[in-house]
């Protein structure tokens, strides 16, 4: 297997949008476009991605987790010390059937500008990562060219004329909150048409610390209820409640007179956003009226009075739906109990949108027997003939082992989407910690090429679909979103998305707040 070094006028024909490859030990042809390409964003000339969960893919799998995963990890750390990067196992490639694409380890230096004019540093890299792998793997189980099968990219964020002081500041995974002052409001009625006529907030909602004098403070999404004994809590990310650098340096857990962590559902700049999208409704629905008004005195023959009594009632429902708003109080108690990392784990050392009935089509057909293609497809209709969502708390995470397809629900930012999960687990490093993450998928179709969540959507939920006693299709909770990329993967035709098994949450919740393992129950 040849090691080598991409010329840099061809970086940015690696097919992945907002990054240039820099060293691979791959074939060129599986590397880079062939052709003209004018820039790295054309979509036209995009890789596909897809899950490592194939049965052929199990060998492989078997291999990275047992012998390759903790000597890569402890090699990479030491050689990129001073830089964030992930590392992801996926198949890569150019062919029609994305699952026959090659398995890459694909590292991507999230850092800009990290190998710019120091690109042997990056070839040492690939260099040590393809040693480690040929010493590691056991040749008499595996066969001597097995080693031949781990094919190695490293690539790097494509900044064309950001300077490198600037861009270091945004170089990190994306916390799926909306962190960044400048990002306004969303509003929420578009994907929450009732938001201020419920007694209680839906799951997915927008939720965030309460406005200061000094600051407006990011927003992410409502995980959901949870009940231990006769208490119930509301649960989202810890870095919606406590944002860097207000992180506290402890476990945060709420004492008598401690209330000023005040939370808001929704969340300030949303619920600020969406009143102002409601005045401009009553707006647009007044000027209409004064237009109709005015034509009907210039062109007397022409009846515009049910015109104008329709916009007239519009006008007048807008109003009663802003003073409904207006009145809604959207303080929500305050913060119990956080944890002092992002996440802490013992990993740490519907349905009617037609991308997703077409993602399903192509998953079941490659995955399922006909009689159980069948089976999803009637839970799915189940859903979304039902008026509302029932969620049951997991009898099993084994799910998460499984060829399956999950679904986020409608969150704070984006809609219902369907993902996979991919067997091997992402390595995710920056200058603070490093640790092993589950990575949801979605399809890669151009039809269906949307990201799985986005900024505001930390502690969405990712589900499994499964039916009760009764046959009714439920929703069971298995991951929560909490990252993504602000760069680089994003250029992936279905995003790459981060989310924590609910197990290790509900655990993790337990522990530090002494409760009984087990106790803690979706309310």
């Amino acid at each position: 297997m040849s090691l080598w070094l991409v010329k840099k006028e061809d970086r940015h024909k690696y097919g992945l949008g907002e990054q240039e490859i820099i060293a691979t030990s791959q074939k060129a042809k599986d590397v880079l476009v062939t052709g003209f390409v004018l820039n790295p964003f054309w979509h036209s000339f995009q890789k596909s991605i897809a899950a490592v969960h194939n049965p052929n893919d199990e060998q492989y799998i078997q291999c990275f987790e047992h012998e390759l995963r903790l000597p890569l990890k402890t090699f990479l750390v030491s050689s990129l010390p001073n830089c964030s990067w992930i590392l992801n196992v996926l198949h890569l490639g150019f062919g029609a059937d994305k699952y026959a694409n090659p398995i890459v380890i694909h590292v991507c230096i999230q850092t800009p500008h990290y190998f710019t004019d120091n690109e042997d540093a990056a070839l040492k890299v690939v260099q040590g990562m393809e040693k480690i792998i040929k010493e590691n793997l056991d040749n008499q189980k595996h066969g001597n060219d097995m080693h031949e099968k781990f094919t190695i990219d490293i690539s790097q964020i494509y900044y064309s004329s950001s300077s490198k002081t600037e861009m270091n500041k945004t170089c990190d995974n994306d916390l799926r909150s909306t962190d960044c002052p400048e990002i306004p409001g969303v509003n929420l009625a578009n994907n929450f048409p009732s938001v201020f006529l419920n007694d209680t907030p839906c799951p997915g909602l927008s939720i965030g610390r309460a406005e200061t004098k000094e600051k407006i403070y990011p927003a992410g999404s409502l995980t959901g209820f949870l009940q231990q004994g006769d208490a119930i809590y509301s649960l989202t990310c810890s870095h919606v409640a406590f944002p860097d650098p207000e992180r506290p340096s402890e476990v945060y857990k709420y004492n008598d007179g401690m209330e000023q962590f005040k939370i808001t559902l929704p969340a300030f700049k949303d619920h600020k956003a969406t009143l102002e999208a409601m005045e401009d409704e009553i707006k647009y629905a007044r000027n209409t009226v004064e237009k109709a008004e005015k034509r009907q005195v210039q062109c007397p023959e022409m009846d515009f009075s049910i015109r104008i009594q329709l916009r007239k009632e519009e006008e007048i429902l807008c109003m009663r739906r802003l003073n409904v708003a207006q009145n809604y109080d959207i303080y929500a108690g305050y913060v119990y109990a956080a944890s002092n990392e992002w996440r802490k784990l013992p990993t740490f050392y519907f349905l009617k949108e037609p991308q997703i009935s077409g993602f399903i089509e192509k998953f079941g057909e490659k995955y399922w027997s006909p009689d159980e293609c069948k089976a999803f497809i009637t839970r799915c209709q189940g859903l979304q003939n039902s008026m509302e969502f029932n969620v049951s708390h997991p009898k099993s995470f084994s799910l998460l082992n499984e060829k399956s397809l999950f679904f986020k629900p409608v969150s704070r930012t984006t809609g219902w989407k369907a993902c996979e999960v991919n067997f091997v687990r992402a390595i995710v490093h920056n200058q603070n910690s490093t640790s092993d993450e589950h990575v949801f998928i979605g399809d890669d179709t151009k039809e269906g090429k949307e990201k799985i969540s986005d900024g505001g959507d930390s502690g969405a939920l990712i589900y499994s679909l499964d039916v009760d006693i009764k046959g009714k299709t439920i929703l069971v909770p298995m991951a929560m979103v909490w990252a993504g990329n602000k760069h680089g993967f994003e250029g992936f035709q279905g995003d790459v998305t981060y989310a924590t098994p609910i197990e290790e949450v509900l655990k993790d919740i337990e522990s530090e707040m002494g409760w009984e393992n087990g106790s803690l129950k979706f309310f």
